[in-house]
């Protein structure tokens, strides 16, 4: 791909993307990464990240997303998607 230089017509035209020009400029390189290398995306925040993160390592027992989200550690090892208890 050639460079990817920002431009006004970037920041008018996608200003829905973000409050500052970093965010939509951030937004247009993932946006272009992911369609022309075919990856995935998400739209989870950085914050949540890192607690998932923190949470897949053991750092913390739960994480609460918002919206009646949260995963917490059980110890029984029942998760509420799960049909039947992890050995």
């Amino acid at each position: 791909m050639p460079a990817f230089q920002p431009n006004d017509y970037l920041f008018t035209k996608h200003a829905d993307k973000g409050t500052e020009k970093w965010e939509i400029f951030a937004w247009a390189t993932r946006d272009l990464m992911s369609k022309v290398g075919g990856f995935g995306q998400h739209d989870i925040s950085f914050k949540n990240r890192i607690n998932t993160w923190n949470y897949y390592t053991g750092v913390i027992d739960s994480i609460d997303f918002g919206d009646d989200v949260s995963i917490s550690y059980r110890e029984d090892g029942i998760y509420p998607l799960d049909s039947e208890k992890k050995k």
